[in-house]
């Protein structure tokens, strides 16, 4: 059967991986930034298990990768010239998009590790995924919830004087997985899609 030589071929599974990778690092170095300085929070900390991911954690990481048992992400403000700091508490492989302080797969290691990487930045205001939107903001627990507010330090996160352990900051009128997303500025899975059939018909081109 003759070819179709109009018709874009699908690229295997391994490039679309690398170019998915891409586009996630431009936007965890483009748009976590803008969605956590418009939310007012110098720490967000995304929770969940491996049978039940938030919405938001999924767009997150790799597509080639697998995420056993707990997940944590910890992202810090660390001002406008160094950036947000990016770490990863788990077993799952975010390959360069992440510091990997631990690599195992024991909750009892990452909640303590948790809190002592927490305790070392002693942000102001914490952002945690809890909200109406549900694809956005609504992503934790409530297990995950009371054992987040069990490990969090006591005093080192403080939000209008009050105690990490009576309040941490997670709702505002933009959530920020809601800004991840949606953001305007950032392409559209529609101009993405654009991108992947322009960058095949670039590669049919020079085969």
């Amino acid at each position: 059967m003759e070819q179709n030589v109009n018709f874009p071929q699908v690229l295997p599974m391994r490039q679309r991986a690398e170019m998915i990778r891409r586009l996630l690092k431009k936007r965890l170095d483009n748009i976590l930034p803008l969605a956590m300085r418009e939310n007012g929070f110098d720490l967000w900390i995304i929770l969940c298990q491996e049978d039940n991911l938030d919405p938001v954690f999924k767009t997150l990481i790799p597509m080639d990768t697998w995420c056993p048992i707990l997940q944590v992400l910890v992202f810090y403000d660390r001002g406008s010239e160094a950036g947000i700091e990016r770490i990863n508490i788990s077993g799952t492989d975010t390959h360069d998009l992440y510091d990997r302080p631990y690599r195992g797969q024991l909750e009892r290691e990452q909640w303590p590790l948790l809190r002592k990487i927490v305790e070392e930045r002693d942000p102001k205001r914490i952002g945690i995924n809890i909200g109406s939107v549900q694809w956005a903001s609504g992503g934790l627990t409530y297990n995950l919830y009371n054992q987040l507010i069990q490990n969090l330090p006591a005093n080192s996160c403080l939000y209008k004087g009050r105690p990490a352990s009576s309040l941490v900051e997670s709702r505002s009128p933009r959530p920020a997985g809601l800004i991840w997303n949606s953001l305007p500025s950032f392409k559209s899975k529609f101009q993405i899609k654009r991108e992947l059939k322009l960058f095949l018909q670039v590669c049919l081109k020079k085969c």
